[in-house]
């Protein structure tokens, strides 16, 4: 009889021990990240915007904003953004401002990477996420290529933006579609001297907007008389 309830207890301990302690979980995460070199794949360096520099040792991410490292030194070590951005997955914090629902795109290729329990890590819900993404309902990514401006020397070299195509997407509804932009914040006061200094030597910040295809097709056809690929 004692042997029997000493078997069960046993069973029990092990049944609420991952759930009692998450960071022994964690370190198993971090622990099988390292073995298999999860930081060195070129899919977390380009989820880190990572790159080797032409002079220097080691790689060194292109964003300059500190929110977006989760480790002290995570702008120039992937190793260290890695394991500082698997212990945030445990982190207490609600809703959206949770680290899963940060950086979504770190958190589903770690998943697909570590196949995470789902009993031992808990996902979270991500309500803005989840809204913005159904309203989107993106399917593919089309490259888009708006020549250069004439009447405008900064536009020499054109412009990049991807359109996110839906599922059932034709070409009678295509202005429908949403764009995805990224590009300098510049002044509109800038003259073209100062504008070529400030975009040359990093002078402007860079902003991500997301907004329907046909403000696009307006802005570069319509109003500038620009060719778009």
């Amino acid at each position: 009889m004692r042997s029997a309830v000493l078997v069960l207890a046993c069973i029990a301990w092990q049944s609420v021990w991952p759930a009692q302690s998450p960071s022994g979980y964690l370190a198993e995460l971090q622990q099988r990240a390292l073995s298999r070199r999860l930081d060195e794949e070129n899919a977390w360096l380009a989820l880190g915007h990572y790159h080797a520099p032409a002079l220097g040792r080691g790689p060194v991410s292109e964003a300059d904003d500190e929110r977006f490292f989760l480790a002290a030194t995570g702008k120039r070590d992937p190793r260290a953004e890695l394991l500082a951005t698997l212990a945030s997955f445990f982190s207490d914090e609600a809703g959206d401002n949770h680290p899963q629902c940060r950086f979504p795109a770190r958190y589903h290729w770690l998943k697909q990477q570590l196949e995470f329990d789902g009993r031992r890590l808990t996902e979270q819900s991500c309500p803005a996420f989840q809204s913005w993404q159904a309203e989107l309902r993106a399917h593919t990514a089309s490259l888009i290529f708006p020549s250069a401006y004439l009447n405008s020397p900064s536009s020499l070299f054109g412009h990049t933006f991807l359109r996110l195509d839906r599922a059932n997407q034709t070409e009678d509804n295509r202005l429908l579609a949403y764009t995805v932009n990224y590009a300098a914040d510049a002044r509109v006061a800038d003259n073209e001297l100062f504008f070529a200094y400030k975009g040359i030597f990093g002078g402007y910040p860079g902003i991500i907007t997301v907004q329907p295809y046909y403000e696009k097709v307006r802005e570069y056809s319509d109003w500038e008389n620009r060719d778009i690929w």
